[in-house]
């Protein structure tokens, strides 16, 4: 602000001086009056060049402190928003469990032998196909049979299993992988030994060999059921020579459920591998219904049942906390309680990760690191 001061001295002369000084705080170290009255004259007296200097100087101080308050404030209101997350332990996540799969495992197997049980009662129901023809099928209708169509499909059904063993081997997760492998093996076999036992069709061609009824012979039974778990129930290995399993079909089930595993449990860019894997899946469905060894139906139930078992149960999986909701009608299905007991400790989606099967002993990892740490020296 502008100041005046008047001095006037013995000669009573009157001297005006104007200066400009900006003012910041209003503090002893202001122009003061001597003890006397009379103010010093060179105290009161500024040069505008160092006004100006001063003034320029003042400015940056109070540019520089306005900022460091801005930032301040700023990092004051927003302290509470910085947020650390620490990631959960993926293991803790995704346990291992690998008890679990092991009595999966075993359901598996009990269907599959109890399937054979089945197959072996089943075939002596079977009607004679020289008093009780065929049923009709319009898929036999229009195509004639090819007599090397169903080895191509237990071929492409081999080549889709090993491929699925070979995949799963080196999955990072492979015992939840598995347990649900063997799980859904089971339930569609047992599945199957219903359908076959309350409906027996009779054989779909003429051209089918089935072996001579036992009756009530015992001991041939046991034998043909053991030979039927041997050659692993394929035409190919001349182990099954039994009719009556045709609702539903259990080469159209392991045909779909291995490629709808190799799917899920592979990536994404790998498209190149899921069309091939689904053209050997198809065209060996097909090649069921070329070479008249299933009826239509067999295929077309036996697809059904599969695909809409394993998308249930990875539905139910993939969103568990919705599982445990009233409201959530996936969990009135009869196997929901096997289903919390093998997904219950699961708490996230499975990711595709895979890892050597193989992981060396603690002792040869310790000695691999001080090698390694030796080297490093």
């Amino acid at each position: 602000m502008a100041a005046q001061d008047l001095i006037q001295d013995d000669g009573d002369v009157r001297i005006h001086v104007e200066a400009n000084v900006t003012t910041v705080d209003s503090s002893p170290h202001s122009p003061a009056h001597l003890a006397n009255g009379t103010a010093d004259a060179n105290a009161n007296t500024v040069k505008p060049e160092e006004n100006a200097e001063d003034d320029s100087k003042l400015c940056r101080f109070l540019k520089e402190k306005r900022l460091i308050q801005t930032l301040s404030k700023g990092l004051r209101r927003h302290c509470d928003y910085v947020k650390i997350t620490i990631p959960e332990d993926r293991g803790k996540r995704l346990p291992k469990e690998w008890w679990k799969t092991g009595i999966a495992f075993m359901y598996a197997v009990f269907n599959l032998v109890f399937t054979t049980v089945v197959i072996t009662v089943v075939h002596e129901r079977v009607p004679d196909k020289s008093l009780n023809p065929p049923l009709p099928d319009k898929f036999f209708d229009y195509i004639d049979r090819v007599t090397w169509a169903f080895t191509v499909t237990e071929v492409n059904g081999l080549i889709l299993v090993g491929l699925w063993l070979l995949q799963w081997v080196f999955l990072k997760h492979k015992a939840i992988v598995g347990r649900r492998c063997f799980f859904l093996i089971g339930t569609l076999y047992m599945y199957r030994c219903i359908t076959m036992y309350v409906t027996t069709l009779p054989v779909p061609g003429k051209h089918m060999v089935c072996a001579p009824k036992l009756y009530n012979d015992s001991t041939g039974k046991i034998w043909r059921i053991l030979r039927l778990i041997s050659g692993g129930g394929l035409s190919m290995t001349g182990s099954h020579l039994m009719c009556g399993d045709f609702l539903y079909s259990g080469h159209t089930v392991m045909l779909t459920l291995s490629y709808l595993f190799i799917k899920e449990y592979s990536p994404r860019w790998m498209w190149w591998y899921h069309w091939a894997c689904w053209i050997l899946s198809a065209s060996g469905v097909v090649c069921i219904l070329v070479g008249h060894e299933h009826y239509s139906v067999d295929v077309v139930v036996a697809y059904y049942i599969t695909t809409r078992l394993f998308w249930w149960y990875h539905t139910m999986a993939n969103t568990h906390v919705k599982s445990i909701s009233q409201n959530n009608l996936l969990s009135r299905v009869w196997w929901n309680p096997v289903f919390n007991f093998l997904e219950r400790n699961v708490q996230a989606v499975v990711p595709v990760e895979f890892s050597w099967p193989i992981t060396l002993p603690s002792s040869c990892r310790q000695r691999y690191k001080m090698v390694e740490g030796g080297r490093d020296e």
